[in-house]
């Protein structure tokens, strides 16, 4: 079955998530599947009667009304696919206590439960003894020649949200102690904290350039870039993460350095796990095999990562026979 008319892939709100763009927009698309917005004043009855679809993928859910258009499908019938992000169980505010909540309810009506991760897989089992499939988040950005020489003063660039700075934090601070000249790159969605965590701290032999996060911001500091630094917390928010970051990181053919983890392992071969400035040594030393692991680390994610890579793995799901329609 590949004509795909009769599926429905629902997001929650009109300000996508990368999650939404990545985990959803680009595989839908590909696959030529029907997209929806579904806001809190939508009525569920109607929007069905209307699409009359036979099975919805749900995004990440942001509204209660989700929850009803759910309800409402079920009573037809239609098979139920949610896809869930970033559920450690652990709510750290009442948002995301909301959020969470939302999502234990999903897990219940849907029929088929889909996690970006082994630990979010892990989780859900634990937690409430449901079992999940993992299908990744596809890559992002395009791809750059590879570039495995590294400078006496070395340029790093990090790359992500607000929620990692609190790891970006730790590897300056690393970085400083070790008193080695480089200049850092930090693409970003700029808060006071972090500007002001930088302003105070002794930059000696570090510059320091923090830029507000956009494509073409970060695809240029990319190109300048010779090493891309992921520092990583073992800690259960990052244990449910999408390994995106790393995967946009190797597409972009950089040297990257992240510390010992049990994070994504299937992206480790392509990274060089320790301390920052012991990484940047070995990259120096080791040339020839620094250019190998970037080439080899490319072909990887442009095999397993890509849009097409990624909506294959959908269609296999939505193929799947024992997925009844």
């Amino acid at each position: 079955m590949n004509n795909f008319d009769h599926i429905l892939w629902v997001f929650s709100s009109k300000a996508f998530l990368p999650s939404d763009i990545i985990g959803g927009i680009y595989p839908a698309n590909f696959l030529k599947i029907k997209q929806l917005i579904f806001l809190s004043n939508h009525d569920p009855s109607k929007t069905l009667d209307i699409l009359k679809p036979k099975l919805i993928i749900l995004g990440k859910c942001l509204n209660s009304n989700i929850i009803n258009l759910t309800l409402e499908a079920k009573k037809r019938k239609i098979y139920i696919i949610s896809i869930f992000d970033d559920w450690h169980f652990e709510p750290q505010s009442s948002r995301e206590k909301i959020k969470f909540n939302f999502n234990k309810e999903l897990a219940f009506l849907a029929d088929t439960l889909i996690v970006k991760s082994e630990g979010a897989k892990n989780l859900i089992k634990k937690n409430l003894n449901i079992e999940s499939r993992i299908i990744n988040d596809c890559v992002r950005y395009k791809s750059l020649e590879p570039r495995s020489k590294i400078s006496d003063e070395p340029k790093l660039l990090w790359f992500g949200t607000s929620s990692n700075h609190d790891t970006l934090i730790t590897a300056i601070n690393e970085i400083i102690e070790t008193n080695v000249y480089c200049s850092l790159s930090i693409v970003t969605n700029v808060t006071e904290n972090i500007k002001n965590f930088i302003d105070n701290i002794k930059k000696d032999k570090i510059k320091i350039k923090i830029i507000e996060f956009s494509e073409s911001n970060l695809i240029k500091e990319a190109e300048l870039s010779e090493v891309i630094i992921i520092p990583l917390f073992n800690d259960f928010k990052r244990l449910v993460k999408s390994s995106n970051r790393f995967v946009d990181a190797i597409n972009f053919g950089r040297f990257i350095i992240t510390n010992k983890t049990k994070l994504h392992d299937e992206l480790k071969p392509y990274c060089y796990s320790g301390n920052i400035i012991d990484g940047i040594n070995w990259g120096k030393k080791n040339q020839k095999k620094l250019f190998n692991m970037i080439v080899k680390g490319q072909n990887f994610v442009k095999n397993s990562y890509s849009i097409k890579s990624i909506a294959l793995e959908w269609k296999k799901l939505i193929n799947d026979k024992t997925i009844k329609l």
